[in-house]
């Protein structure tokens, strides 16, 4: 843990490249930039508020193993990316998992379900595969990469550990069941949008 400040200090203070333009903000560093990507991309923050508040619901035993899934799966996605490795369209990933993971929470936020695990995991490396900064040098990638893990990380843990602290009352719970049907209306949307845009 004492070795974690100083490594992220450093990544902080790496200078920005001139093709950190195409990612999310201009000027303030690739792991910073990294950090507040999932946050500043809708499609990426609707598929990790899916994640969280699934997970949620799993038994309490299962946490840990939808954490890995999620953080594996996320770190192989983001290294594809990086390396500019070719994979599958990843928004049409990105939506499709958004809207299983949804319904599911919209189906019922208090039921455990079988492949769960695998469900956030392979929308956590659709996720990954559509990180990317163009054409950066490889550290610069690398570096954005990491903070991309980091701060999607993050908001998959701490939503889901939060979402279970209130998931006792009855009116939140119908919450989490409204708020699912909302996220899976409107990846439904997008990906028929990404199906016809890219020709399918």
């Amino acid at each position: 843990m004492k070795h974690i400040a100083p490594a992220a200090a450093v990544l902080i203070a790496l200078p920005p490249g001139t093709a950190l333009a195409h990612s999310s903000l201009e000027g303030i560093g690739g792991f910073p930039n990294g950090l507040l990507h999932p946050v500043l991309e809708p499609a990426h923050a609707l598929c990790l508020v899916a994640c969280g508040l699934l997970a949620a619901h799993q038994p309490a035993t299962a946490m840990p193993r939808l954490f890995l899934a999620a953080v594996i799966s996320l770190a192989i996605g983001l290294m594809l990316a990086a390396f500019d490795i070719p994979a599958w369209d990843a928004r049409i990933g990105i939506w499709g998992g958004t809207l299983v993971l949804g319904a599911l929470v919209a189906a019922t936020a208090n039921k455990p379900y079988p492949g769960v695990a695998l469900l956030i995991g392979a929308a956590c490396l659709s996720l990954g595969l559509d990180s990317q900064i163009g054409d950066a040098p490889i550290v610069e990638r690398l570096v954005f990469a990491f903070g991309v893990w980091m701060g999607a990380a993050l908001i998959i843990v701490n939503l889901a550990l939060a979402c279970r602290r209130v998931d006792s009352r009855p009116l939140v719970r119908i919450g989490f069941r409204v708020l699912g049907s909302w996220i899976a209306a409107a990846a439904a949307m997008m990906l028929a949008f990404s199906l016809k845009s890219g020709g399918v």
